[in-house]
């Protein structure tokens, strides 16, 4: 899980991923609150998809979740660009 998120805040972990590039792609997510606690999660086979293709469409998709399933705001930091 990493850190965890500030009171009042969730964090939104996700990665995707393709065996070959293309090949067959997946992705996944979850959400948990302060306590480290689950909130929600998801996990999708998107089929034939380049490694960029299925780091893209999992972001998206996890967006979507927090759009539709929390009312805090949630923590924003890039794991790879250290922000």
């Amino acid at each position: 899980m990493g850190t965890p998120p500030n009171r009042g805040f969730y964090k939104l972990n996700i990665d995707g991923s393709s065996l070959g590039n293309p090949g067959r792609g997946s992705i996944g997510g979850v959400i948990r609150d302060v306590a480290g606690t689950w909130v929600t999660g998801f996990m999708e086979f998107i089929g034939l998809a380049s490694n960029i293709l299925a780091e893209l469409e999992v972001l998206k998709r996890g967006l979507i979740l927090v759009c539709q399933e929390l009312t805090a705001p949630v923590q924003r930091k890039c794991r790879k660009c250290k922000k």
